[in-house]
């Protein structure tokens, strides 16, 4: 069942607000407003004026409560001023998340929300949680599970059978040379067609789902240059 993002932002920040104060907390951000005019001629003559206008929020609040827990949030709120056709207001939102870096031993490090993901062969932006840890210096770890955005109604939360994205990514490093592998399975359910196809007669097809391996090779140059390649392969 699909909730508004809305209830992301609320949930978040009352986690991150409940039972901390203030104290040490270290607030950032950024607003950017922007927009455009136009003019469009009908097929029946008239006129159609438009201004649409949009606002960007990006918000950082690290150290809440003197404590490792940050709460990160980056959206926009859009509309079309002279035209108020339906459909031509929207909101955005990029991501929503809070962050919690323990530390000690093991480096660990636990972001929930909404987020992007740009892990070896996996990627993508989910609902959901990644939990990332660094035993050794030249050793870090990561792993993820989450739900897709859905790809038109990106302030909803979908369902993981409409679409999700889960793996994980080991690097090692050493002196200039980082290796990495890593898994990941995506999959994501297509739109409904409006009508069945002239030719198949269907209204959809299956899920697009894909299961890659993948090993990546960064080679440093004297600290000027580097070399990066990338090798997938269809675990399918």
């Amino acid at each position: 069942m699909k909730r508004k993002m809305c209830l992301w932002g609320g949930l978040l920040l009352g986690l991150a607000c409940w039972g901390v104060t203030a104290d040490g907390a270290t607030l950032s951000g950024r607003l950017t407003t922007s927009g455009y005019a136009w003019r469009t001629e009908e097929a029946d003559g008239t006129s159609l004026r438009h201004l649409r206008l949009y606002q960007s929020v990006i918000a950082n609040a690290r150290r809440l409560g003197g404590k490792p827990v940050s709460f990160h949030v980056f959206g926009q709120v859009s509309g079309d001023v002279l035209d108020e056709v339906s459909g031509r207001q929207r909101y955005r939102v990029y991501h929503a998340y809070l962050h919690w870096r323990a530390g000690g031993a093991l480096g660990l490090g636990v972001s929930a929300g909404r987020q992007r993901i740009f892990s070896g062969v996996g990627y993508g932006t989910m609902d959901g949680i990644r939990v990332q840890a660094s035993p050794r210096p030249e050793i870090r770890l990561s792993g993820y599970a989450g739900i897709l955005v859905p790809v038109v109604s990106d302030d909803e939360i979908g369902t993981w059978d409409e679409g999700h994205l889960w793996g994980g990514q080991a690097l090692f490093e050493v002196k200039q040379t980082t290796l990495g592998v890593s898994f990941a399975e995506r999959s994501r359910a297509p739109m409904l067609y409006a009508g069945p196809g002239q030719f198949t007669e269907v209204t959809h097809h299956g899920a697009r789902q894909v299961r890659r391996l993948g090993v990546d090779l960064r080679q440093g140059i004297g600290g000027k240059a580097e070399v990066y390649g990338r090798l997938d392969l269809d675990a399918e």
